[in-house]
């Protein structure tokens, strides 16, 4: 029977036949639509989800309809802290309070959840209603919140200079760009250190960086006199207690000393204006 059916009684003639003898049964059919809370079901696939404290939690739902009417349904969440929000979208990401299932029919709709950075890490049970002028039916949904931990360098330029024999100081950035403290932020040496080099960072670790903020090192390096102009290269990680290392490489360009170099230059113009009068003087005979 169609949807649309109006409800009476409906005769139904059914015919047997042959070239020698025919029958007939007359059959009742009474349609009868069903009434309108009859039929209805909501259904959460799936009902458990997990997601990062500071990202969205995104839940399907389904709502069939299986009675004889179209019917209008109101949406509704209980259970959630009140300091989350929350609201619920159409198939097409629109914000939607209700959902409209015509008779026979099913629609899908979901659940969104924002998570703050900030929020308790754990679990966290709540109730989505659907509500009509006849019926009502709920679906039981959990949440996990997960910490996110993650440590971003700020730096965007990975070099210093310094003299033969000169120190140099170099600050290193780093932010905590998780949703939780990082514990024991540090910065190590993670290659070999070029022969005349002396190098430090300080802090030597930072116990405790909370979301956003920031944690700054500084690396000193310190050369020999004896150490050859140049570029020099050396590798660096950042670690914590809850990320995986994060390498960068750190050149170092290392000048002759200016004073050398100004003394080099006056003794070749003297050298050469030398020349030049000896020249004038003698040059000729």
């Amino acid at each position: 029977m169609p949807p649309e059916a109006p409800d009476g009684e409906y005769n139904v003639i059914f015919n047997a036949s042959s070239s020698a003898a025919s029958e007939y049964i007359a059959l009742l059919v009474m349609v009868q639509k069903f009434a309108a809370g009859i039929g209805v079901d909501l259904e959460a696939t799936p009902p458990y989800l997990d997601a990062y404290a500071g990202s969205q939690a995104k839940f399907r739902l389904k709502l069939k309809n299986g009675g004889g009417y179209d019917q209008l349904f109101d949406l509704d969440v209980s259970g959630l802290p009140p300091d989350l929000r929350m609201w619920f979208e159409g198939s097409e990401e629109q914000e939607i309070t209700r959902v409209h299932v015509e008779a026979g029919e099913s629609k899908e709709f979901y659940v969104v959840v924002a998570l703050p950075k900030e929020e308790a890490l754990g679990r966290l049970d709540f109730t989505v209603s659907v509500a009509s002028a006849s019926v009502t039916k709920s679906s039981e949904l959990t949440l996990n919140v997960l910490g996110f931990y993650e440590i971003k360098v700020m730096n965007v330029n990975f070099y210093t200079r310094v003299s033969v024999g000169g120190e140099t100081s170099y600050e290193f950035r780093v932010k905590n760009t998780g949703t939780h403290d990082a514990t024991n932020v540090r910065v190590d040496v993670a290659s070999s250190i070029p022969d005349g080099f002396t190098v430090d960072v300080k802090p030597t670790i930072f116990p405790s960086l909370k979301p956003d903020e920031e944690g700054v090192f500084v690396i000193t390096a310190k050369t020999q006199s004896d150490v050859n102009a140049g570029n020099y290269y050396i590798d660096f990680e950042v670690q914590s207690d809850q990320t995986e290392a994060l390498i960068f490489t750190l050149r170092i360009e290392v000048e002759q000393q200016m004073s050398w170099i100004f003394v080099g230059g006056t003794l070749v113009v003297v050298a050469v204006v030398a020349l030049f009068f000896i020249y004038r003087r003698f040059g000729r005979r």
